[in-house]
């Protein structure tokens, strides 16, 4: 849960570095926020003051998302849960993603990274990005996932896989054959 203070200025922060050890990863958390205040969350992905992608929760009391591509997904409703899942590619720099509400419909969206970002993202950072109090905000199963891309080793085993299978169909095949034919 991160709380914005009353009596003071601090504004909470969030950070969890990781490996980036692939170009293509997913990202999820659940979120809960107790009010609807045009006071926004910033989730930022990147890697240390440069972001890729930025997700603003409670923006003009709506769900944002910021790159190279902007847009507002849905309206908030405070009280609810909502569900984030994404797959961030640093390579082709574009993103596609869902938004779903408690018992709602899944709201898909999807766009481009920030053009002058980081060339792989190592970084999540949860923010408050604002000046007033923000409510507070609940996150929950926060992950995030490498999806290796294909290799060249991954692509030989198939081709083998299928050579030898052709391999055995025409041995099948061959008997039949009421002739020969040689060279």
């Amino acid at each position: 849960m991160i709380a914005d203070g009353i009596s003071n200025n601090i504004h909470p922060n969030l950070v969890q570095p990781f490996l980036p050890s692939v170009a293509k990863f997913s990202f999820s958390f659940d979120f809960y926020l107790a009010a609807v205040s045009d006071s926004p969350w910033k989730i930022r992905i990147g890697d240390g003051a440069t972001a890729n992608l930025e997700f603003f929760i409670n923006s003009a009391n709506s769900f944002e998302f910021a790159g190279a591509t902007r847009g507002t997904v849905a309206s908030l409703t405070g009280g609810t849960w909502y569900q984030l899942d994404a797959i961030v590619n640093d390579t082709t720099q574009t993103f596609s993603a869902s938004l779903v509400p408690s018992g709602g419909v899944p709201l898909p969206f999807s766009g481009s990274l920030y053009l002058d970002g980081p060339k792989r993202t190592g970084r999540v950072e949860i923010m408050d990005a604002s000046s007033n109090q923000n409510p507070t905000l609940t996150i929950d199963n926060f992950s995030v996932r490498g999806i290796p891309e294909p290799s060249t080793f991954g692509f030989l085993v198939c081709s083998f896989s299928l050579l030898v299978g052709c391999r055995q169909r025409l041995k099948i095949i061959r008997p039949i054959l009421p002739f020969r034919v040689s060279l």
